[in-house]
């Protein structure tokens, strides 16, 4: 999706001004089409028995793991949504100031997100700890080479690394977070786990701003500051799959 929304934000925003990529939202009511076709209510008794029966089984719903997990969401998420939120402030601070070309280098920027997410399934085959560490760590060095970019050229090229490690969090983090739920509680899960990432998304446009002031209003030394995060979310996830052992980092895939 980001091969055709980003860059055509990007030429919505030449032609109708920074109004015009909302107007990309429509299509979500496409969406509207697929919820009145296929989903439905238990209609029948046999449907209706069933769908009580899988919500009056009382089990323990695990909060200090979830809150855990959830507020490590809302970190990743806050790295997942930097780029998309501010990639064209930072690449206008290396002198790219047409929209559609913004749009254009953050689409081959994005790239690097599928790639990060079919490459999950080879990577999660490694212990969680590992996992982690490979994320964050590739989130970092994109986050570090792009805070050091002297051309949009070099920055995109940081900017790719970095969305790989995007694309590796997204499923590792969803899978870790509900893989060990009941069915009957995974739902409640889910939920928390998409809300923590949607504080996150919130989250991630005003941290760059704040960080951003500190150091005068420049977007790239903030990229480097939460590289710095990321390598010390990385040096937990490796000394974690290093001491912990076997029991501490299980698998990642279901």
């Amino acid at each position: 999706a980001a091969c055709v929304i980003i860059p055509l934000g990007g030429v919505l925003a030449s032609h109708f001004g920074w109004r015009g990529p909302f107007y990309l939202y429509f299509y979500s009511l496409v969406l509207v089409v697929g919820v009145w076709r296929f989903i439905w209510e238990p209609t029948t008794e046999a449907e209706r028995r069933a769908a009580s029966a899988s919500t009056s089984v009382s089990i323990a719903f695990p909060w200090a793991r979830m809150l855990a997990l959830c507020g490590l969401t809302v970190v990743a998420a806050i790295m997942f949504y930097s780029i998309i939120t501010q990639n064209g402030n930072a690449l206008a601070t290396l002198g790219v100031h047409d929209p559609s070309r913004a749009g254009l280098l953050t689409m081959i920027a994005s790239l690097g997100v599928p790639i990060g997410t079919f490459g999950y399934w080879f990577a999660s085959r490694l212990r969680i700890g590992w996992l982690l560490f490979l994320n964050f760590a590739l989130i970092g060095i994109g986050f570090f080479g792009m805070g050091h970019a002297n051309s949009p050229g070099e920055y995109v090229a940081f900017a790719f690394i970095n969305q790989i490690g995007c694309g590796l969090v997204l499923p590792t983090m969803l899978v870790w977070t509900t893989r060990d739920l009941p069915f009957e509680i995974r739902g409640r899960g889910n939920g928390m786990w998409q809300g923590s990432f949607a504080i996150g998304q919130f989250a991630s446009g005003m941290v760059l701003q704040l960080l951003g002031e500190q150091f005068g209003g420049r977007l790239l030394p903030a990229f480097t500051v939460l590289s710095v995060i990321c390598f010390a979310v990385a040096a937990a996830a490796f000394l974690s799959a290093v001491i912990g052992g076997r029991g501490a980092t299980a698998v990642a895939a279901c």
